[in-house]
């Protein structure tokens, strides 16, 4: 508006150069889109390739496997690094085309107001003016460009997110009449194959009466767990239908259904909360219930000689207890509360024999009116039921007691002949202080390696600063040969120094777009050294490291701190340097015109250095506290993610929602808030 009053004509050339910048910011953004959404493809193969190792390291060490995982990741690393570069090559034209066009349009500005002054129609003064503004405008459009940037990586993200944020949330409930049975629990021709096409189930046709005892056997992979999940409603049978008490389960409210079962599960989750939190797990229950569950679970013994007992606090996925007393912790969540249907999918395998016939003992006699689903590998702790389900292949081989299957079922005789004839709690360690100027020589050692690499790009940005130095001085000999009054312009003048500052700006903004492909490869070059760095190292670790840290926290450090570091080196160290070469440079410049005028900048030099000193010592401790938060956040969805099964099948889902929001705002505002009143 304001250039509009001052010359509505050359407000025209401004207004003329803006669609080329705007068409060239979205036509390399819609590039850029689909290779940001590649890299995080990839970035996800990343994440679960460390969790994989973090999550298996055990194993990895015990089959001396740490140096082909190295092999594997640094695969993965380098399709990290590609994926990156291409997308970050791409996006890297926008600015020096911005600043192209926009230096393009300013030399116009000039051209165009030579020929108004030497006719009359403006005077010099306005041409000053509407070059200030024409910089504001500049400034502005830059910080556009970098926003496009940012919005172009934000919109590949934002597409994942919304990819999961349109999938229906649950199952839908049906209505269905209920029929008369004296059955507890029926399996009608029930089949089950993935949508993939992987059948799992088939024909699978049983009734269970209440209060009976139901063992279900067989071989890896035949089915055994599938019918639990069934069972649960946590998929919907392909053929078939499920009943309890004579209702189809998909007639009845998930919620209502899952307050029915109390459950172990075969792959199931202890969550980095003390003991009794685990057990109640969100349902109210009085400490002494508390108490009595795992006393029933015969987990009361070792829980008694913690120092805390039952306020003793587990690690992530109870790692800081054997695999015995986490099954019998996780015994205790399902017996909590008397359910009326109990599954128990493998949850015996880490007892030892007397604890399992002591377990077997209080099942039989405090749980007399529950229906008892178990699923194991023992015969030994399945014999007992009074009806045992043999499964091969996925389809029904064998229903009936131990005796009877034992006289006339070949598979579960084979089974039964072959198998006749605790960690310390880890130490809690305080983070200490870290030091920064250790961690600059580290980071320095890192980009020592590539010291010609970033030799050449400091001299082509000091190149490239100085010929965009150059160009409001020669603007400034242009607008000097505008003279007032008509016929008083030297065109040649204004003619060749418009056209110098064309080859100045096309040469700075050449420069800019080749300095910034350096700083890219470079900072993906480093990168990727730290990523292997930080995965070897974490290979090295002894298996303790991996029972104290989270793996959400662990991954953090290799992602999201990698990045900021990437981030930092490909577009902030190249501001730094492109900034500290254009202070110098400027300071050069105000020198020749003025040195009084020099005198009045030189004074607020000081306050400024020591303002950004005092800002830096402040926001250090935020942001390194924020990271470590963000570790903690991942870790806490790491958690929540590998117990979805248990969350929903004990009602959990808005609690943990309102415990993921509690931990968001006790964990970001006090690091935001500090940062606000400093500024």
């Amino acid at each position: 508006m304001i250039t509009a009053t001052l010359d509505p004509v050359l407000t025209l050339v401004l207004v003329g150069v803006l669609p080329f910048t705007l068409v060239a910011a979205v036509t390399i953004s819609k590039r850029g889109i689909p290779l940001f959404a590649s890299l995080q493809k990839q970035v996800d193969v990343l994440v679960r390739t460390v969790r994989e190792n973090v999550t298996g390291a055990r194993v990895i060490k015990a089959l001396s496997k740490a140096d082909y995982e190295k092999k594997r990741f640094d695969h993965v690393n380098q399709d990290v690094v590609a994926a990156e570069t291409t997308a970050n090559r791409t996006m890297a034209a926008t600015p020096p085309l911005m600043d192209l066009f926009l230096n393009i349009g300013l030399t116009l500005v000039i051209v165009v107001s030579a020929f108004r002054v030497n006719q009359g129609l403006t005077q010099p003064g306005v041409i000053i003016a509407f070059l200030t503004y024409f910089t504001i405008i500049l400034n502005a459009m830059l910080s556009i460009t970098r926003i496009f940037v940012i919005v172009s990586k934000g919109l590949a993200s934002a597409d994942r997110i919304q990819s999961v944020l349109r999938l229906p949330q649950n199952m839908q409930v049906i209505e269905a009449p209920v029929k008369e049975e004296s059955a507890h629990i029926v399996f009608e021709k029930v089949s089950f194959t993935y949508p993939n096409g992987t059948r799992v189930l088939k024909d699978i046709d049983f009734s269970l009466q209440p209060g009976k005892t139901l063992g279900i056997i067989g071989a890896t992979g035949s089915g055994k767990s599938t019918i639990v999940k069934l069972l649960l409603r946590l998929y919907d049978p392909t053929k078939g239908m499920i009943r309890i008490a004579g209702r189809d389960i998909r007639s009845i409210d998930p919620t209502e259904l899952h307050q029915l079962f109390g459950v172990v599960l075969q792959k199931d989750v202890l969550f980095a909360e003390t003991i009794e939190e685990n057990i109640a797990f969100g349902r109210r229950f009085s400490k002494e219930q508390i108490e009595e569950a795992a006393a029933r679970a015969q987990a009361k013994e070792f829980i008694n000689q913690l120092p805390k007992r039952l306020a003793h606090p587990l690690h992530a996925k109870g790692s800081n207890l054997s695999g015995g007393q986490k099954q019998r912790v996780l015994l205790s969540r399902a017996l909590a509360g008397d359910p009326e249907i109990l599954i128990l999918d493998d949850s015996a395998s880490a007892l030892d024999y007397r604890t399992d016939a002591q377990l077997r003992k209080v099942l039989k006699q405090q749980f007399q009116q529950t229906t008892t689903v178990l699923i194991a590998q023992r015969i030994s702790s399945i014999q007992h039921a009074d009806k045992i389900l043999v499964l091969e292949n996925g389809q029904m081989n064998g229903f009936g007691s131990h005796q009877e299957l034992l006289a006339e079922n070949a598979i579960y005789q084979a089974i039964y002949q072959g198998q006749t004839g605790g960690a310390d709690d880890a130490e809690e360690k305080t983070e200490k202080p870290k030091d920064s100027k250790k961690t600059l020589r580290r980071l320095w050692g890192y980009l020592y390696e590539y010291k010609g690499l970033l030799l050449a790009a400091a001299v082509l940005m000091m190149a490239s600063n100085i010929f965009a130095l150059v160009g409001p001085l020669l603007s400034g000999y242009a607008i000097d040969a505008i003279q007032p009054g008509p016929g008083k312009v030297i065109f040649d003048r204004v003619f060749f120094y418009c056209g110098l500052m064309l080859l100045f700006y096309l040469a700075s903004s050449l420069l800019s777009y080749l300095i910034s492909l350096m700083m890219i490869r470079l900072s993906q070059r480093v990168v990727a050294a730290m990523r292997k760095a930080i995965f070897d190292k974490i290979s090295e670790l002894p298996v303790g490291y991996f029972d104290r840290v989270a793996t959400g926290d662990i991954i953090s450090r290799i992602s999201y701190d990698v990045d900021t570091i990437n981030t930092s080196l490909a577009s902030d160290a190249i501001q730094v340097l492109s900034s500290l070469v254009t202070i110098i440079g400027s300071f050069v410049m105000m020198v020749l015109i003025s040195p009084l005028l020099v005198l009045i900048f030189v004074v607020t030099v000081p306050a400024s250095i020591f303002l950004t000193r005092f800002l830096m010592s402040k926001f250090q401790p935020l942001f390194r506290r924020r990271s470590r938060k963000l570790g903690e956040l991942n870790g806490f969805v790491e958690e929540i993610i590998s117990g979805q099964q248990t969350i929903k099948l004990y009602n959990q889902e808005e609690a943990i929602i309102s415990r993921f929001d509690e931990k968001t705002k006790k964990r970001w505002m006090p690091i935001t808030m500090p940062s606000t009143t400093v500024v």
